[in-house]
């Protein structure tokens, strides 16, 4: 695809996630929608809600390029990310990698951040704070609402949902920016865990410099000591129906420090 402009990894990789950890926080809700979103918070599946208090996990990640002649694939160096209870966690090259320039290193952790809550998302309650929500007319089984920023500078200005009202799932949402890509339209795919919703796909559709694209990420657990966290994230991006970009993390030789609350922890 010699010539063709794509979407940058890293925005894909913002789509990605945002879909599955997109949702603003409700400080200037109505009662109603916080509710809502407080129900849905009961409804997914946090690690540190079932007990997580300390954690550590290396990652192995590399990144394909489908379009290059021969398939080529660049293999980053590995990742530790170390977190506690009331922390954000942080990112650091495993001891193991070989010496290399301050630059490449800041260019490394700079990329991993992006995957952060992937590994321990924060509740959708606590995720933002600047948006105002509204519930939009709604049918007996989809309830729709809409989130706005009242920051005119926000890169994204709107959020619109689609919750579905039984299972209590986020099933689709569009964003609404204020810079190109203008609008992207995403579903979501879930798997059960303990009676609780973890994201087992992510669809995003949008367009750029005049071509579609899809943003496609695909997530896997394993129960570690009792909890549930990824295994393998496969994060892909196409355009005009083509795979132009797939990046692949593995995560492994978890450590974990976990607490007696079990489902009832804040």
């Amino acid at each position: 695809m010699d010539g063709a402009k794509r979407a940058p990894a890293n925005f894909s990789l913002a789509i990605a996630l945002a879909a599955v950890l997109f949702l603003p926080s409700f400080a200037h809700a109505q009662d109603a929608v916080a509710k809502w979103i407080d129900r849905l918070d009961d409804a997914y599946y946090y690690p540190q809600r079932q007990g997580l208090e300390q954690l550590s996990v290396r990652i192995e990640w590399n990144r394909g390029d489908p379009a290059s002649d021969r398939g080529a694939v660049l293999r980053f160096p590995e990742v530790d990310f170390n977190w506690e209870k009331g922390s954000a966690g942080r990112f650091s090259l495993s001891p193991e990698t070989s010496p290399m320039a301050r630059e490449a290193e800041r260019e490394v952790l700079s990329a991993i951040q992006n995957y952060r809550e992937v590994i321990v998302p924060l509740p959708l309650k606590d995720k933002f704070s600047s948006y105002r929500g509204k519930r939009l007319p709604s049918s007996r089984d989809r309830l729709h609402l809409e989130f706005e920023s009242g920051d005119s500078g926000e890169m994204i200005r709107k959020y619109q949902l689609i919750v579905d009202r039984v299972k209590f799932q986020i099933r689709k949402f569009r964003m609404l920016r204020n810079q190109a890509p203008e609008a992207i339209a995403s579903q979501l795919a879930y798997t059960e865990r303990e009676g609780k919703w973890l994201v087992a796909e992510s669809r995003s559709r949008f367009q750029w410099d005049g071509k579609d694209h899809e943003d496609i990420s695909e997530f896997s657990y394993q129960s570690v000591q009792g909890i549930w966290l990824p295994r393998k994230l496969t994060h892909t991006i196409r355009q005009g129906g083509n795979d132009v970009q797939t990046t692949v993390l593995s995560f492994k030789d978890y450590r974990l420090t976990v607490g007696d609350c079990r489902g009832s922890c804040r």
